[in-house]
């Protein structure tokens, strides 16, 4: 009774009890709704497959459909028969069990079958895969005919017989239709083959589909029987369901090895459009079905035996596949449905604040505590330590799609890296939420996975930027009431890496450092962390008095405020910090300087101030109440305390040029000593910023144009406390600008676009928050400008400055208390904020004392004195040289230089402006972050805190709903479901993209219709084409990127391949190379050994010969001396008789013979001394040439006689000449020639004088009787003529010298026209027609143009002419004598001949060198030589000048046959 009316099919009353008739045997499968066993019959022995369902309430509507099918439908030969239905009664309904008994398939699933035959390497062929696909085809058209969809088409439901007849099963989900034609809504079936139309009607209610929904599971079915798995089968069943609609059809990942026909039968079932896509009976009539007709018979042969053989290799029963129903997952038949919850809140249909509320939680309640909306990370803050950022999850989020794994914070770090790599642009990763968010944590991940990813070129620098936060935190972060880590600064992180995607650098901007807290902090909160970690680390190294710290003092710190923190946490942290500082690369001495610092601010707000007595009562003096802190304090700082003390305790006005200095009253020196403290830390800061920087930053000087970047801007979250001061305005004004940036570029921009490329879409409203930004911004009314302009004024106070706030804000953001408090709210993006002003003015000026600035700028510490040297930027950082090198290479540590002279020009103030305030400061730091972010492409994660208490597992959905309307999280999915979040040019999309589906030779324009041709190509849809651009969802640039990763791949391989056949050759080329020459030595070796055994041989031969030549020797010389010995004696008598006829001849013989001998010796001394004579002229002149061709200026010979007129002897001679800079040689042989000439001289005159003495004596023997002889002169030698020659020259051209010298100093020049002619009487000498005329130097090279002209008008024309004429070439001024000329000849013509033969190829030549000189003898010897020489040299007169030039021309031509005769020698 407990079944009535439950079902209108099914009477559960008139059921029999299956255990009368069946016997179970064995378990087939298992099933998401029940188990199937094998089961007899107990009457007839047949067997039959029974499939058992529980829960029978909860799935009658599955029974009934199935029922149905089978009562009705099981008569076709493709659907098993159907035995009937029983329900076995257990002792509660929940035991109830329905038995759907069927024929019994033995064969197996195909699924089990295409299983077994990948575990072998094995696979169906083209023929099988047709077969099984035309049997289920076919029963699936009597289906549809029959107004049935099965709706869960997969290989585990297509079922083999023993004889290899195929049946499809499970029915389970099927739906029963009015008519062929009707469509259903209800998104059924199992994720992976889930046709797109279905998986939509869950996510969109207006979707419906009909019995084509069959045909897309048949073609995924295809895929799986050729492949073995269906697509998407590595992802889980959501995500799965989330890609499907969205990627293109999915295809054969290897269809080279299936045939063309199964391609386009895969393709013509997976059309995603549900109107393009074929019915079922159209699939019958494919030729891919239609090809296996003639061979069924044979098919089912070789299933039979493929199911025979696995039978016998065993085979596993397949695990059941979760499916869906109603947007529940199921993923056993033992576990409930599940609903599921989405990945991306963009595919959300019904987009209420409740369901995104609702998502989320259940999803944090489940440790998945990210949930992305399109492209967008909302990330909810655990408490806890959930596991998720192992070394396993980096590599599982490496170079993946988002939707390829579930939401993760690496998910976002990889998506940038992407497309950091593929669109060659810079990224941005900017992270938002309030504090406690959990945006710093978030930071800290996202550096980690990027540097995962760029995997830089030393392992040395991923470790040393993983410390960066580290030390950031510890000076940077504070406990505040809500966040016991709270970032009080704005932090941008710029990763730097190569355009492969190589990490080479990082860089870290900070902004709006909260310095009031070193002074001061609230109640509950504590200081920067660094001084905590620092006190217990230095405790525990018992080192506190190295810095004049002592636990006593601890709690007495006026600027240290006890923390919950334990000392251990503490220690352990300072030993982190130490350790990052030294991995980094700071020096021991860098850090002993930090702690000095660290010690000195702590000791410095220990000086308390009184007021000093006076008599008169007029002067509020302060003074130092206890002067042990302040003697610390300098020497910390390394400044004298007396400096130390005037410096806190007055300062100077300068006034008209005076100085007037004025003692401070007790306020203004404890304003002075927290503005020191502030100063101190703050510049700190900045300092070790900079260090990092210079210790992290990429050469940017080489290759800039190749750099790409990722930032992380992880900046203080908004705040909202029971107090708000200064600092919070300035950061929820940040706050402010930050989500601006969001509405601008996620709606405004984007939206804009739309506009102008002519998009259809919706238009998103959204909250936009330019007003306030108005309000807090602009000048000069804004809110900050009204502070700046009181804060200038020196009698302003706070009320005075509300009271500007009041009269001058008119906005309705802006909202005045009702009581005369001082305060004022603002309403905020994130709600409304009530500000104390108390104190804004105060920390708006933050005024640093110029003496404290001067007195430090003393301390005797490179680094405390750097501090307050370097200049500040707009934005009230310490001014960083990187910015302006890019390298540490060009900047010196500040320990190497001597800062007292680096930064102390006025032009470099440490403080940019007297009046510069924290607002000026703020508002130049935000436009500076504004303009790095815009430089790069975005990537936004979204921080929620999901509860105040800062508890695990606890979520406040109040708490969450309301940051997710601030930060207008559901305006961001609408515009993330129907928007473009992608906008590419169309020259940009087609360069990028364009090799993915065009070939190499396909010539591709960049316009609307390639874009539009590349899209259709890749089977994508969803996109849409503007004017000028291709917009594009987040999920098609993530499919694109993969399909380019393969692409890229498959080239790699093929280049891979390419490389490796062409080291395969260039080795086999290098291989036969090596191995011939190897043959070659061996020949060579070979031929050596031959030759050395036959010069052996042919030795050994030889020395054989001749032995046998001296045994023939001395026998022949044995039987001479026999014979000789015999014949002596008898011609003994005959020498006897012929000894006097011998000795009556020798007398006229030998007479005769002395006359001859002694001719011929005569003779051959005659041909030496020739010889000898030759020898010694060409010597000397070869050595005159050297000399001259060294070119011997006059000076040079001038110094060289004044040398060897001075010298006593050679040697001293020698040692002066090589002192002036004469070559060993050379001086040598000068001084050879001046001594042997000297010799001649000396040896002449003696000559001369004993002629002279013979002749006076010969003449007064005569007693006057004739004239006296006069003596003969001695002939000249050639080499006499030649050196008296050069001496004459050398001499007039000294005196020429002497002449002009005095000429240019005392008679001023003439020019040439006031040069006349000579009178018609004047001669001039002989010499100068003479001399120009042998020496050939007349113009022209002859006299005979002067011939006819009288003398007077002849000199006068040479003259005119020698000074007109053009000068000659450089070459013709050398000082060649005539008689050099035939060495210059020679010399130049071998000169010019070798630049020839290394000018032209290399060639045989088989010319004689002395072919080619012999026909140039003649024309080399007469060259130079004017007629006025041969003139010359044919004179008769021995007695004239001429003679001279005779000897002189014949030695030439001699010496010149000889030159020529030497090259003959040589070239033969």
């Amino acid at each position: 009774m407990a079944y009535n009316g439950l079902s209108q099919h099914v009477d559960f009353s008139r059921l029999p009890n299956p255990s009368e008739r069946f016997e179970l045997l064995d378990l087939i499968g298992e099933g998401t709704y029940g188990e199937v066993y094998s089961a007899k019959d107990k009457h007839t022995g047949r067997k039959y497959a029974v499939k058992i369902l529980e829960s029978i309430a909860d799935n009658i509507e599955e029974i009934e459909e199935e029922y149905l099918v089978l009562r009705d439908l099981s008569k076709h030969p493709n659907i098993p028969d159907f035995a009937g239905l029983f329900l076995k009664r257990g002792t509660t309904v929940e035991d109830d069990q329905l038995w759907f008994v069927l024929e019994l398939c033995t064969g197996g699933s195909v699924t089990d079958l295409v299983q077994g035959l990948r575990s072998r390497g094995a696979r169906l062929s083209n023929n099988q895969i047709a077969y099984i696909l035309r049997e289920t085809v076919q029963a699936l058209v009597f289906l549809h005919e029959n107004h049935c969809m099965h709706r869960d088409i997969k290989g585990h439901n297509i079922l083999l017989t023993e004889t290899g007849h195929v049946k499809l099963v499970d029915f389970g989900v099927s739906s029963h239709l009015a008519a062929t034609m009707a469509r259903r809504n209800t998104s059924v079936g199992t994720p992976y083959w889930m046709a797109p139309e279905v998986i939509a009607c869950e996510q969109q209610l207006d979707q419906s589909y009909d019995s084509r929904c069959d045909v897309w599971s048949v073609g995924i079915t295809a895929i799986e029987l050729a492949e073995g798995d269906p697509p998407l089968c590595e992802l889980h069943p959501m995500r799965a369901l989330f890609q499907i609609p969205r990627n293109p059809p999915p295809k054969l990942s290897h269809p080279e090895q299936y045939s063309s026909m199964l391609s386009d039968f895969i393709s013509e079932c997976l059309v995603k459009d549900l109107e393009q896509r074929p019915f079922s009976k159209e699939l019958v009539t494919h030729p891919f079905l239609k090809s296996v007709g003639p061979y069924v018979d044979q098919i089912r042969q070789e299933l039979r035996a493929e199911i025979a053989r696995q039978r016998e290799d065993g085979r596993a029963p397949s695990q059941a596949i979760a499916t869906t129903k109603y947007g529940k997952l199921k993923s056993d038949r033992k576990s409930k449905p599940q609903k599921m919850y989405m990945d991306d809140l963009a595919a959300l249909d019904v987009l209420t604040e409740d369901a995104i509320v609702e998502q989320l939680q259940k999803r944090y309640e489940t440790n998945q505590i990210y949930t992305y909306i399109g492209d967008i990370l909302i990330a909810v803050n655990p408490f806890s330590q959930v596991g998720l950022y192992t070394t396993q999850h980096q590599r599982k989020y490496t170079g993946q799609a988002r939707s390829d794994n579930p939401p993760h914070i690496f998910a976002i770090a990889d998506a940038a890296h992407q497309a950091l790599v593929h669109q060659r642009q810079n990224q941005a990763i900017v992270i938002s939420g309030e504090s406690g968010s959990g945006k710093t944590e978030s930071a800290n991940l996202l550096l980690k996975q990027l540097v995962y990813l760029g995997k830089a070129v030393t392992k040395n620098l991923e470790e040393r930027i993983l410390q960066v936060n580290p030390i950031m935190e510890a000076f940077g972060n504070a406990r505040t009431g809500i966040n016991a880590n709270s970032s009080r600064f704005g932090k941008y992180l710029e990763l730097t890496m190569a355009r492969s995607g190589k990490v080479n650098g990082a860089r870290i901007f900070v902004y709006l450092l909260e310095q009031s807290r070193v002074v001061k902090q609230a109640e509950g909160e504590g200081n920067f962390h660094v001084f905590y970690y620092m006190y217990d680390g230095l405790q525990a190294e018992g080192r506190l008095e190295e810095y004049y710290l002592h636990p006593s003092y601890r709690k007495t710190h006026r600027y240290l405020q006890e923390t919950a923190t334990l000392p251990k946490t503490n220690v352990d942290r300072w030993k982190q910090l130490l350790a990052s500082f030294r991995v980094l690369g700071f020096k021991d001495d860098e850090v002993d300087m930090v702690n000095r610092v660290l010690a000195a601010i702590l000791n410095l707000g220990d000086i308390e101030f009184g007021e000093m007595d006076s008599n008169d009562n007029t002067d509020s003096r302060a003074r130092v109440i206890d002067v042990a802190p302040m003697h610390r304090v300098s020497k910390l700082l390394g400044v004298d305390s007396a400096d130390l003390l005037e410096a806190l305790s007055s300062n100077s006005v300068v006034t008209r040029g005076e100085t007037i200095t004025r003692h401070n009253n007790v306020a203004e020196a404890c304003t002075a000593r927290d503005a020191m403290a502030k100063g101190l830390y703050g510049r700190l800061f900045d300092w070790m910023v900079n260090q990092i920087n210079l210790l992290l930053v990429h050469n940017r000087n080489s290759n800039s144009s190749e750099q790409l970047a990722v930032g992380l801007l992880d900046i203080f979250g908004f705040e909202n406390f029971s107090k708000n001061s200064f600092e919070q305005l300035c950061i929820n004004i940040a706050n402010e600008q930050i989500q601006y940036y969001f509405n601008q570029h996620i709606f405004t921009w984007e939206q804009q676009e739309y506009m102008a490329e002519g998009i259809p879409v919706d238009l998103v409203e959204f909250a936009d928050n330019r007003p306030v930004l108005d309000m807090l911004l602009s000048r000069p009314l804004g809110l900050l400008a009204l502070l700046d302009e009181e804060s200038r004024f020196p009698r302003s106070t706070d009320r005075s400055l509300i009271e500007k706030f009041h009269n001058n804000v008119k906005s309705k953001f802006y909202q005045r208390p009702k009581s005369d408090a001082v305060c004022f709210a603002i309403h905020h993006f994130a709600g409304r904020v009530v500000y104390q002003a108390d104190g804004f003015l105060e920390k708006n000026r933050n005024f640093l004392p110029a003496e404290i600035i001067q007195l430090i700028r003393q301390s005797q510490y490179d680094m405390i004195r750097f501090l307050f040297q370097c200049p500040i930027t707009k934005t009230g950082n310490l001014y960083s040289a990187i910015q302006d090198t890019g390298s540490r290479q060009n900047v010196p540590s500040f320990i190497k230089v001597d800062t007292k002279e680096k930064f102390n020009s006025r032009g470099l103030a440490s403080q940019s402006r007297a009046q510069q305030t924290v607002a000026t400061y703020f508002r130049y730091s935000l436009m500076d972050l504004l303009q790095k972010m815009v430089t790069g492409t975005p990537q936004f994660i979204r921080c929620i805190k999901p509860n105040e208490l800062k508890a695990a597992k606890s979520f406040d959905a109040a708490k969450v709903l309301k940051q997710l309307r601030y930060t207008g999280v559901l305006e961001t999915i609408r515009i993330r479901q129907h928007g473009f979040s992608h906008r590419f040019t169309f020259a940009d999309f087609l360069r990028k993209y364009c090799f993915l589906a065009y070939s190499f030779e396909e010539r591709v324009v960049s316009n609307r219709e390639s874009c539009r041709l590349l899209l259709v190509r890749l089977k994508m849809d969803g996109w849409a084409l503007g004017k000028s651009k291709v917009f594009l969802k987040y999920y098609h640039v993530e499919y694109l990127s993969k399909l380019y990763e393969e692409h890229v791949r498959k080239i790699v391989l093929v280049q891979a391949c390419v490389r490796r056949w062409l080291a395969k050759a260039l080795y086999k080329r290098e291989k036969q190379r090596v191995a011939l020459s190897a043959v070659t030595l061996q020949k060579h070796v070979r031929g050596w050994l031959t030759r050395r055994r036959m010069r052996i041989l042919k030795e050994k031969q030889e020395r054989e010969r001749l032995e046998q030549e001296r045994l023939e020797k001395e026998r022949l010389a044995k039987e001479r001396l026999a014979k000789e010995k015999k014949n002596n004696e008898q011609n003994k008598a005959k020498q006897a008789l012929a000894k006097a006829k011998l000795i009556h001849q020798l007398s006229s013989n030998q007479l005769e013979a002395k006359h001859n001998h002694h001719h011929e010796k005569r003779a051959m001394d005659m041909n030496n001394k020739e010889n000898e004579r030759a020898a010694i002229v060409i010597q000397s002149y070869y050595r005159g040439y050297t000399i001259r061709k060294m070119r011997m200026t006059p000076e040079i010979e001038a110094k060289t006689k004044y040398i060897l007129g001075i010298a006593k002897n050679r040697v001293e001679a020698q040692r002066m000449m090589q002192k002036e800079g004469f070559a060993k040689e050379d001086a040598a042989r000068i001084i050879q020639r001046y001594y042997r000439t000297q010799k001649s001289k000396h040896n002449s005159n003696r000559d001369a004088m004993a002629a002279a003495v013979g002749a006076a004596s010969a003449a007064a023997a005569a007693g006057r009787k004739g004239p006296a002889p006069q003596p003969q002169p001695k002939p000249l030698t050639t080499k006499d003529q030649q050196m008296d020659l050069i001496a004459f020259s050398q001499n007039v051209h000294m005196l020429n010298q002497e002449v002009h010298k005095n000429l240019r100093v005392n008679k001023a020049g003439v020019p040439l026209d006031a040069i006349e002619k000579l009178p018609s009487d004047y001669r001039r000498p002989p010499g100068f027609v003479l001399v120009p005329g042998l020496l050939g130097t007349v113009p022209g090279g002859d006299c005979a143009k002067y011939s006819s002209l009288r003398s007077v008008d002849c000199d006068h024309e040479m003259t005119k002419e020698v000074i007109q004429r053009t000068p000659p070439p450089a070459a013709d001024f050398d000082d060649i004598s005539p008689w050099d000329m035939p060495f210059y000849e020679v010399e130049r013509n071998l000169r010019s001949q070798r630049q020839r033969n290394m000018q032209q190829p290399p060639q045989r030549i088989d010319i004689n060198r002395n072919d080619i000189l012999g026909d140039r003898k003649m024309e080399l010897s007469d060259r130079k030589l004017s007629s006025n020489w041969h003139q010359a040299f044919q004179g008769t007169d021995g007695t004239t000048p001429q003679d001279k030039f005779k000897g002189l021309a014949r030695a030439q031509l001699g010496l010149i046959n000889k030159i020529a005769q030497f090259d003959r020698n040589n070239n033969n």
